[in-house]
């Protein structure tokens, strides 16, 4: 879905590719938690705050190309949201037969319960929470259209991000609201900032981006806004860690900048000879994404009982998992089987 229709017939824009690509090994490092037995330092810069641009990113990008459909009249969303489920549903069997073979569910009836709620608010694993989101989002966004109601897409999301704002890295600071206080406490609070706060708030911004770059300054300067967006994310962080004014990093109001200005820089160069590199890229990329826990679970499981070894520390695991990951997705890729590519894109 990151065709961009801007570029000739049959090409891709493969600048979107390799950032998609780089994050999902920065998702796998978050997981992982790379670089802790060798630097509480390093571990925090990686997990905390690069690997936190990651999910919005990708919401950002399929915003993009979803809602660009959308504004040009055409009905994407049978198809698109069709497709996604079947993604979800294919790669959401694996992790639950991990579930089953844990053996921590007492009977049927449990992991019945288990299965209903994850796949359809949790996510099915804890990294594929992004799929129920993304579907939510497919799902508001399509209806905001249908019903006539697009203008009041982007200041709804805003507000959403500015409500995220206030109960994530600012809850200190807002904590005395009645309303952010509020929020804070619900015991879905976790899934409200998933789907709605991160979720709906960047995949909107897709839309931000595409109505931005009908304007020749936002094309034109798209480095330099680019590099302005940045110093701004840079500049929060370290005011927000240096001060201790925050609880979780998740979001940042500099975050929206950098991610939008990154889009837009990105579809400003899309290396569109490029075509095959950025579609070997998405398949790795999407494979590394769906499937890096399964590995992860498989080698810690041989590290600590066929090995004969205590586990696989942090750094090891990581290297090891995107290795196996990145490989089997370039096979996937190199093989051109149509069933295949179409589990992963």
């Amino acid at each position: 879905m990151n065709k961009d229709p801007s570029l000739p017939k049959g090409q891709r824009n493969a600048s979107i590719d390799c950032f998609r690509y780089l994050f999902s090994l920065l998702v796998v490092a978050f997981h992982c938690r790379l670089f802790t037995e060798y630097s509480e330092f390093l571990a925090y810069v990686t997990a905390q705050i690069l690997a936190r641009v990651t999910v919005p990113y990708f919401f950002c990008i399929a915003g993009y190309f979803y809602l660009k459909k959308l504004h040009e009249g055409q009905n994407p969303f049978r198809s698109y949201f069709k497709h996604i489920l079947t993604i979800y549903a294919v790669w959401s069997v694996p992790y639950y037969l991990i579930d089953i073979l844990s053996g921590e569910y007492e009977n049927l009836r449990s992991f019945l319960r288990h299965v209903l709620r994850s796949f359809f608010i949790d996510g099915s694993c804890y990294h594929l929470w992004f799929f129920p989101a993304l579907l939510f989002c497919v799902a508001i966004c399509t209806l905001f259209f249908r019903l006539g109601l697009k203008k009041l897409l982007i200041p709804c999301s805003l507000a959403a991000y500015l409500v995220g704002l206030m109960c994530i890295p600012y809850a200190h600071a807002a904590e005395r609201i009645p309303f952010v206080s509020f929020l804070c406490s619900l015991p879905f609070f976790a899934q409200l900032r998933n789907v709605v706060f991160i979720g709906f708030s960047f995949f909107v911004s897709g839309y931000v981006v595409l109505l931005l770059r009908s304007h020749a300054f936002f094309r034109g300067h798209s480095e330099l806004i680019f590099a302005a967006s940045a110093a701004v994310w840079i500049t929060e962080i370290v005011l927000l860690i240096h001060y201790q004014l925050c609880t979780s990093l998740a979001v940042t109001t500099g975050m929206y900048f950098l991610i939008t200005s990154l889009l837009n820089l990105l579809l400003q160069h899309p290396l569109a000879e490029k075509r095959q590199l950025g579609e070997c890229l998405r398949t790795m990329a999407n494979f590394t994404y769906y499937s890096h826990v399964l590995f992860m679970t498989l080698l810690g499981w041989i590290a600590a009982n066929l090995a004969g070894s205590g586990g696989l520390t942090e750094t090891p695991l990581f290297l090891l998992t995107v290795i196996l990951t990145s490989v089997i997705g370039f096979a996937i890729w190199k093989s051109d089987n149509r069933f295949l590519k179409k589990l992963v894109n």
